[in-house]
C-alpha cells in the first residue's frame, strides 16, 4: 500500500508545496477496500485518538472519574484506585474502537474502491462510502501520519477527521496545508454556477441553528439516561452523604464540556456573512460552506430529515454528525426533494 510509515511528520514538513509543482496534480489514487485495511486503519486511529502521547486527556478523565465514584466511599486502598482508572481508561479504549471501526466500515465498503484525484490543478477531490469533498488550497489546519491513516484537522471550523493514508501524498498534504497567496482567485467552479440555493447566514440564522444543535445534543437518549442518574445521585446527596454528589457533577461537567466544544464549532463553521451554496443532484447535497471545501453527501444512506420552522436538519448514519442547514436555504420545491431523496 506505500501508507505504513509509522512517523508523523509536522505540518511544517508539508507546508509551501504549491499546485504549480511538478507533483501536482498527480495520477489518480485507487484503493480497495478490504478487512484487513479496516482493520489497519482502526488500529491506527485508536492509537491517536486514545492510545498516543497526545492523548493524555483520555488519562485525564479515567483519573477524574475514578476520583469522584470512589469518593463515596471511606478509606479505599490505592490498589483499587488503580484499577478503577485502569479500567475505565480500558473501557474509553474499547468503546472508541467501536466507534471507529463502524466509522471506517462507513468509510472503507468492503468490496468497493476509494480514490482521489485532481479534479483540477486547484481542485483535489476525494471519494469515499461517506461521499465525495472537493478541497482547495489551504483547507487543512494541520495533518498527522500514523500507520494507515491521516488524521486532519480543518481549517475552517477546527474539526477532526480520519482518512486513508495512501489517498494522499506529502505532496498533496503541502497543497492542501498551504494557503492561496495574496491576490489569488478560485477557479470558475467556485463561483457557484452549479451551487444554485444561496443564503447567507445572519445573526438569526446562527442563533436558530445554535438553539438547533443544543436541543438535539440533551434529547439524545443517552444524555436523557445521565440527567436522570444524575437527579438520582443528588437526591442521594441531599438525603444521605454529600460524597453521592461527586458523580453527578462529574456527568454534567462533562455533558457541558461537550456542549460548550460542539457550539463553538458551529459559530466557526457558520460565521456571520458566511453565503452558503448548495445543490440536490442525483449524486446527493452538494454543499459548500467557504471557498476552500465543497462536500457532497449521501442522501439515499441518511436515516432521517426533520425539517423545522428555522433550520433543517439530516441525520446520517450512525456515528457521523448530523447536519444542521438554514431552512431558508431550500425553497418549497428543493425542500421537497430533499425529503424525497433522504433514504430512497
Amino acid at each position: 500500500m506505500g501508507d505504513e510509515r509509522q512517523t508523523e511528520p509536522v505540518a511544517a514538513d508539508w507546508a509551501g508545496v504549491l499546485p504549480t509543482t511538478a507533483a501536482l496534480p498527480r495520477p489518480p489514487v485507487e484503493v480497495s477496500c478490504d478487512e484487513a485495511l479496516v482493520r489497519r486503519a482502526t488500529r491506527s486511529a485508536v492509537v491517536l485518538t486514545v492510545v498516543g502521547p497526545r492523548s493524555l486527556w483520555a488519562v485525564v478523565v479515567a483519573v477524574v472519574a475514578s476520583a469522584c465514584v470512589l469518593a463515596q466511599f471511606d478509606a479505599i486502598p490505592w490498589w483499587v484506585f488503580g484499577v478503577v482508572t485502569a479500567g475505565y481508561y480500558a473501557l474509553q479504549v474499547v468503546a472508541t474502537s467501536a466507534r471507529l471501526t463502524r466509522a471506517f466500515r462507513q468509510m472503507l465498503p468492503l468490496g468497493t474502491t476509494v480514490r482521489s484525484w485532481y479534479a483540477a490543478p486547484e481542485v483535489l477531490v476525494m471519494e469515499t462510502g461517506n461521499g465525495r469533498t472537493e478541497f482547495r488550497a489551504g483547507s487543512l489546519a494541520s495533518a498527522r501520519r500514523r500507520g494507515s491513516v491521516l488524521q486532519l484537522r480543518l481549517r475552517r471550523n477546527r474539526r477532526r477527521g480520519f482518512v486513508l493514508g495512501a489517498m494522499l501524498t506529502d505532496a498533496d498534504l503541502g497543497f492542501l496545508l498551504t494557503p492561496a497567496p495574496p491576490g489569488h482567485h478560485p477557479l470558475p467552479a467556485m463561483n457557484g454556477a452549479e451551487l444554485p440555493i444561496v443564503v447567507v447566514v445572519t445573526a438569526p440564522v446562527r442563533q436558530a441553528i445554535r438553539r438547533a444543535v443544543l436541543v438535539f445534543l440533551w434529547r439524545r437518549p443517552s444524555v436523557v439516561v445521565l440527567l436522570a442518574l444524575s437527579a438520582l445521585l443528588l437526591a442521594a446527596a441531599v438525603l444521605l452523604d454529600p460524597a453521592y454528589a461527586a458523580a453527578p457533577a462529574f456527568i454534567l461537567g462533562m455533558l457541558g464540556l461537550s456542549t460548550v466544544v460542539t457550539l463553538r464549532g458551529v459559530q466557526r463553521t457558520y460565521p456571520p456573512g458566511l453565503v452558503i451554496q448548495a445543490a440536490i443532484t442525483d449524486g446527493g447535497l452538494r454543499l459548500r460552506t467557504g471557498d476552500d471545501l465543497e462536500d457532497t453527501f449521501v442522501l439515499r444512506s441518511a436515516r432521517r430529515g426533520v425539517v423545522g420552522r428555522r433550520v433543517v436538519r439530516i441525520d446520517r448514519q450512525q456515528g457521523q454528525p448530523s447536519i444542521f442547514l438554514p431552512r431558508d436555504l431550500f425553497p418549497p420545491a428543493e425542500l421537497a426533494r430533499l425529503q424525497r431523496a433522504i433514504g430512497a
